[in-house]
């Protein structure tokens, strides 16, 4: 994949939330916990080091969550009393790119999977995550489609 031709360097939305990339640097300076899976060499067969970039997912505007506020009640002690704050961005994305071929594999560590990046996803839409097929409670979702090409 040539980087060439996206008008993105890294996707702009995942899972239809706005995210703010840092520039890329070298894995070396960075350190995360718990470690992501390490990955000796690109499938290109590099062996230079990947880099790395954080993704800050944006929250969606007007975004609020439940939470306490401490206020001075009446005799002088702290009371925590509940109270909606509005979300900040998160750090939760994370993504390695080979120096050599271009490749990068994002590793979002709110629901712990990786995703290799294809050409699809640096558009204006940025990353989707695929449609699942959906069990609907019937029986015959249970049972696998027959591959028409094996039909006698």
């Amino acid at each position: 994949m040539t980087l060439g031709l996206v008008k993105h360097r890294l996707p702009p939305i995942w899972d239809g939330w706005r995210v703010k990339w840092d520039a890329f640097e070298d894995v070396t300076d960075i350190h995360i916990c718990p470690p992501p899976r390490s990955r000796e060499r690109c499938e290109c067969g590099s062996v230079t080091p990947r880099r790395i970039a954080r993704g800050w997912r944006q929250p969606k505007p007007g975004e609020m969550f439940e939470s306490t506020r401490r206020k001075m009640g009446r005799r002088g002690k702290w009371v925590h009393i509940p109270a909606m704050v509005p979300a900040w961005p998160v750090v939760d994305l994370h993504a390695f790119r080979c120096g050599d071929c271009g490749d990068t594999e994002v590793w979002d560590t709110r629901t712990d999977e990786w995703w290799t990046l294809g050409p699809e996803d640096y558009g204006p839409d940025g990353s989707v995550r695929p449609v699942e097929r959906e069990w609907t409670g019937g029986l015959f979702d249970l049972i696998p489609e027959p591959d028409p090409a094996t039909r006698p």
